[in-house]
């Protein structure tokens, strides 16, 4: 994971490289975009504008954009979400209905916070459990915790996921070797793009 303070810091840090550019310009032309509308630069870059929901609407969780339930932060069956709700097929999370990690192998996920605030969750795929397989159509796989023993700590289930908070101007970039999700309890606008990982990710890499 790597972690900008703002588009200023990412656009020293990465702007050079040519599809880190196209990001740039693809954040700052979102205010153009209609919510729920996928653009795209060729096989290269994707992305979405996220809004959070009308203040009068009784559910208050945030509409990951072009999901098929905007109630939902993201949706298992949806290829244009990064983190999303889907059933569990066992009593693995609380409900059956957990959010699940998610990780692309063709793609690297990136969200920008423009307004609001986003909490995530993410881990290294080698730490989390499969609970799909692997798409070639959608380049995606989804994940849950790997359940331990009874006795073991956080309701049975390996702690230790990390956490990033997002505040107005902050990026993040996800590798492919990463899952993420986004907690139900986010409210914020911003951009969420998919981007090919060929050409050089970081400099010190």
């Amino acid at each position: 994971m790597q972690f900008f303070e703002n588009l200023s810091q990412f656009r020293a840090c990465l702007g050079k490289v040519r599809k880190w550019g196209r990001t740039l310009e693809a954040i700052e032309d979102s205010e153009k975009c209609l919510p729920g509308v996928t653009y795209s630069v060729g096989d290269s870059l994707t992305w979405l504008r996220t809004v959070p929901v009308e203040k009068n609407n009784v559910n208050k969780k945030p509409i990951m954009v072009g999901t098929q339930f905007p109630s939902l932060v993201g949706n298992l069956a949806d290829d244009d979400s990064f983190a999303g709700i889907l059933p569990i097929p066992s009593s693995d999370e609380q409900n059956n209905h957990a959010p699940a990690f998610v990780a692309s192998r063709r793609y690297l996920s990136v969200i920008y916070c423009e307004q609001g605030k986003i909490l995530l969750e993410w881990a290294p795929i080698n730490e989390l459990r499969a609970i799909t397989e692997y798409s070639d159509l959608s380049d995606r796989q989804y994940f849950t915790r790997p359940r331990l023993t009874s006795n073991s700590e956080d309701g049975g289930y390996v702690s230790g996921l990390r956490t990033v908070a997002l505040e107005p101007g902050n990026l993040v970039i996800f590798d492919i070797t990463e899952a993420v999700r986004i907690d139900s309890s986010s409210e914020f606008t911003g951009v969420t793009l998919r981007v090919t990982v060929e050409e050089n990710f970081f400099h010190n890499k």
